[in-house]
């Protein structure tokens, strides 16, 4: 879903939708949606549209990515009560059927502060949610950042981890995952043979 501000030029950033200014506070990062016109705040700027049937579909609680230009993607629908951290899409395998192009897979994430101020943005009421990449351990301090955040955040949530499993074979980063990660988390590891040497064929990693 790609929406437009016009004239926006502004930073990069996450915010949160609202359809009624009784439910928003102005200290908040929101985006809040009025009959002419959308209000960013922290900054209270203003945009009048003239047509702001688009922005009319979003829902209290979405979450919105305004890009510099003012392009606007949403991220996260409240609807669904299911999210995804994307944890960037660097990784130590090269699976023959991965989506990702190599520079993709071979660089790390530049924006931070994009994950945390995700999972700020997020519902404390939320289901589930899925921590995926890319590998997610391969940037490790982020990686075990984020898991204690959301940990904090969303004890409660039914929580999901795609990864490879090849950090895993690591003790202490182990331990450490067990002390950091949510209550209710799942490590799911795909295995693509019975044998290593079909498993390694499709990862085109050896000894994955």
């Amino acid at each position: 879903m790609a929406l437009f501000i016009p004239n926006y030029n502004g930073t990069h950033r996450l915010v949160r939708a609202v359809k009624s200014c009784d439910d928003y506070n102005v200290t908040d990062d929101c985006i809040v949606i009025e009959n002419d016109k959308i209000i960013i705040f922290p900054d209270q700027a203003e945009f009048f549209l003239d047509n702001i049937t688009d922005f009319s579909t979003l829902d209290t609680g979405d979450i919105i990515e305004i890009t510099k230009s003012g392009r606007c993607f949403r991220r996260f629908e409240i609807a669904e009560n299911d999210a995804t951290i994307y944890m960037g899409g660097q990784c130590n395998s090269n699976c023959v059927m991965c989506p990702s192009f190599d520079r993709e897979r071979q660089e790390p994430p530049e924006d931070e502060w994009y994950i945390r101020k995700f999972i700020e943005l997020l519902p404390p009421d939320l289901a589930n949610y899925v921590v995926t990449g890319g590998e997610p351990t391969m940037q490790l301090n982020m990686f075990f950042e984020a898991m204690g955040i959301l940990a904090e955040r969303l004890p409660k949530a039914e929580a999901l981890l795609l990864t490879n499993g090849r950090s895993m074979s690591s003790e202490s980063l182990l331990d450490k995952l067990v002390q950091k990660c949510p209550p209710y988390l799942t490590v799911a590891i795909p295995i693509h043979g019975s044998i290593s040497i079909i498993h390694d064929k499709i990862t085109q990693a050896p000894g994955s």
